[in-house]
């Protein structure tokens, strides 16, 4: 009759469901972090930003910190000039598609 009353202590005793509930929250935590470490989707990732950042060192002439040139700027105003006019709807969209009849208005 003690070993009973020695499990209803044990499961009853908020420390213990505590510990375990962390317990269990460790393990998940270690095995979500090891499963997105080993997956594609991680490599894909890292893959894209390392073409990102070597595509916008290309862009750019290589400059020393803080020193600015007319090339520089020449081709940073390249740059955004192409970026706003690459979404002119004039280009993208021809008049006959943006009818009010076309678009269901």
């Amino acid at each position: 009759m003690d070993t009973n009353n020695d499990k209803s202590l044990l499961r009853n005793n908020p420390i213990f469901v505590i510990g375990i509930a962390c317990l269990l929250a460790i393990i998940m935590t270690f095995v979500s972090v090891l499963s997105y470490a080993r997956s594609d989707t991680r490599k894909t990732i890292e893959q894209i930003q390392t073409n990102n950042h070597l595509l916008q060192q290309d862009q750019l002439p290589q400059l020393k910190d803080g020193e600015v040139s007319t090339k520089s700027l020449d081709a940073t105003e390249k740059s955004i000039t192409n970026d706003i006019q690459a979404h002119s709807d004039e280009t993208d969209f021809s008049p006959d598609v943006l009818t009010d009849s076309a678009l269901g208005l």
